[in-house]
């Protein structure tokens, strides 16, 4: 079922290349008349199309350039960090909800940890959600912002063992 968005884009008529004449979907068929190219959906080899659409799982079809290698080590280090501090943070949620928040005197550090761990879930869904937006930081920036990840994370944990210990 298409939403009413995706029924008007469709119907419009498509952009057209001005150099050319040709709408982009005349440039996909004319691109893919000798060339093997596969449906990135179901796999399919769709050369030869005659319309812009895959024949096998009725997806419809464009002509784009996309990067061959994205930089993707910085936010795969934040995500890593980001994601074990969440994992733990269900632990700590799971645990307060059975047996409430641990009564103590002076345990500040554990209870600063277990909450910083607690927030580490919905950082996880921001980091997984503005990978493109990360992507488009400097790769400084990158590196900055997954250091600090990691050492917030890293401190949560070192706070809440030295506590326990």
């Amino acid at each position: 079922m298409s939403t009413n968005a995706e029924s008007s884009s469709e119907s419009a008529s498509p952009p057209t290349d001005a150099k050319s004449g040709r709408s982009d979907d005349e440039e996909l068929i004319a691109w893919l008349r000798d060339r093997d190219a596969f449906c990135p959906l179901c796999q399919y080899n769709v050369r030869g199309l005659a319309s812009p659409r895959c024949p096998e799982c009725g997806q419809k079809l464009r002509l784009t350039v996309a990067l061959v290698d994205p930089y993707l080590k910085a936010w795969i280090a934040l995500m890593v960090a980001v994601c074990a501090g969440a994992g733990i943070g269900m632990l700590f949620l799971y645990a307060l909800a059975r047996e409430g928040w641990p009564r103590g005197g002076d345990e500040y550090a554990a209870d600063a940890a277990i909450l910083l761990q607690i927030l580490m879930i919905p950082t996880a869904a921001v980091v997984l959600f503005s990978r493109r937006r990360f992507q488009r930081l400097s790769r400084q920036a990158q590196w900055l912002i997954a250091a600090i990840g990691i050492v917030l994370v890293s401190l949560s944990y070192v706070l809440f063992l030295a506590e326990m210990s």
